[in-house]
């Protein structure tokens, strides 16, 4: 389930969360508050139950929406074990950036926009 949660999270989620659960990407500055960063947090203040409920439900007053029209029941509760498990409780890098197995094939021609991507060149 954590696999098929890894493949959700990095189709849907990557964009405001980041690869690596860190909510450094680009559209999270762009989003009116900054979406939740899941590295460091505790697992008993961040439980699977509790990411299940914002995924299936939003939060008010963020930029996170409901996906429960988006992803099946079965897709939100691997998506919430994979967050739990790989950035809650084990802190762990996922895939950092574009790569062949994110479906993203040929994604090395694009090598000189990764520090831009990355966050290492500012925007302005």
């Amino acid at each position: 389930r954590v696999e098929e949660g890894r493949r959700v999270y990095n189709f849907r989620c990557y964009y405001c969360h980041g690869y690596s659960g860190d909510s450094r990407t680009l559209a999270s500055t762009m989003l009116p508050s900054v979406p939740r960063a899941f590295r460091g947090m505790r697992p008993d203040e961040m439980t699977r139950e509790r990411i299940a409920l914002a995924v299936r439900a939003g939060v008010a007053g963020t930029a996170m929406k409901s996906f429960a029209g988006t992803l099946s029941t079965r897709e939100i509760e691997a998506v919430s074990a994979f967050v739990h498990d790989e950035f809650v409780v084990r802190g762990a890098d996922n895939t950092r950036y574009h790569t062949p197995e994110n479906g993203w094939p040929r994604h090395e021609r694009y090598a000189a926009a990764y520090p831009f991507a990355q966050g290492r060149i500012p925007l302005d």
